[in-house]
């Protein structure tokens, strides 16, 4: 079945309407001119990130054997060191990236840097 089939056509229409934003897991697509093309054609709007925290720490350590703290420690290293203006910074709702939430909010604000919904990008 389809998305349209089990949430129907209205729901989908008004979410598209509302965010029309589509991230492509893994980044996969990305590149790929059809994959836009088709994605294009279905009225969205790729967005991609340029920091992110599983290739660059999570996927180092033993996420079921390793403290929680280290490593969320990691991530808020690795994101406040690469975080600059135009930054899409893609976090998932785990515990590695949402324990040190508030500090990398902190740090981006400390680098004079403000944050914007991908709405609000569209206007500039």
């Amino acid at each position: 079945s389809t998305a349209a089939e089990i949430l129907g056509q209205e729901y989908l229409d008004k979410m598209k309407q509302e965010f029309p934003f589509i991230r492509l897991p893994g980044g996969a697509g990305n590149e790929s001119k059809r994959v836009l093309r088709i994605v294009s054609e279905f009225g969205y709007i790729p967005v991609g990130w340029n920091i992110e925290s599983y290739y660059a720490v999570l996927r180092h350590h033993d996420l079921k054997s390793e403290p929680l703290d280290p490593i969320a420690d990691e991530v808020f290293a690795h994101i406040s060191k690469k975080v600059k203006g135009g930054s899409i910074i893609l976090l998932h709702f785990n515990p590695y990236d949402t324990a040190k939430l508030d500090e990398i909010i902190a740090k981006i604000k400390e680098k004079g840097l403000t944050m914007h919904l991908l709405s609000e990008c569209l206007e500039y």
